[in-house]
């Protein structure tokens, strides 16, 4: 299985100053639905592992990123993409949580809940995580292919579990 998980803002949605707070300021990146089409049509199993900490902070409550990934989803299926699933952490810095990027506890909140998708297993032993910056997403991983690149997406983690 080979599977890709993007941040949220800045890579599939434009990341505003002040936070995305409903779905009215939601907007896709130019070329990310394009993406995500691909990225499903290539045979990628995709998740979405984004901070939000404007949940915390008290700006918005859960419910209404829970409503902005709702529509996202519902957007990026009408586009021909899928999101396998998604999961946000909701701590500020100051927190210390195991779950905020970059910290793994997203990954496995992911793996607990997708087993049928062969994650739990490999997940931390197995994976091989690459971390790119903008301007340096030449291929994702050279033994099982390059992975084309991402459109618009200013830098993406990807996992490869073989195949």
């Amino acid at each position: 299985m080979r599977a890709v998980f993007l941040d949220r803002d800045g890579v599939i949605s434009e990341n505003l100053a002040d936070h995305v707070k409903s779905w009215e300021e939601f907007r896709f990146i130019p070329g990310a639905l394009d993406a995500l089409r691909w990225l499903h049509q290539a045979g990628f199993r995709t998740f979405v592992v984004t901070n939000q900490a404007i949940v915390n902070r008290g700006v918005v409550s859960a419910q209404v990123v829970e409503d902005i990934h709702a529509r996202m989803l519902a957007q990026v299926v009408q586009h021909g993409g899928f999101i396998d699933d998604i999961c946000y952490c909701p701590h500020d810095y100051h927190e210390n949580c195991e779950c905020r990027k970059p910290q793994p506890g997203m990954l496995t909140q992911l793996a607990a809940r997708c087993p049928a998708h062969h994650i739990a297993a490999n997940l931390i032993e197995a994976a091989e995580w690459i971390l790119y910056q903008e301007g340096t997403v030449p291929t994702l991983h050279e033994r099982n292919g390059s992975l084309a690149r991402v459109a618009g997406a200013p830098w993406y983690a990807a996992l490869s579990l073989g195949g």
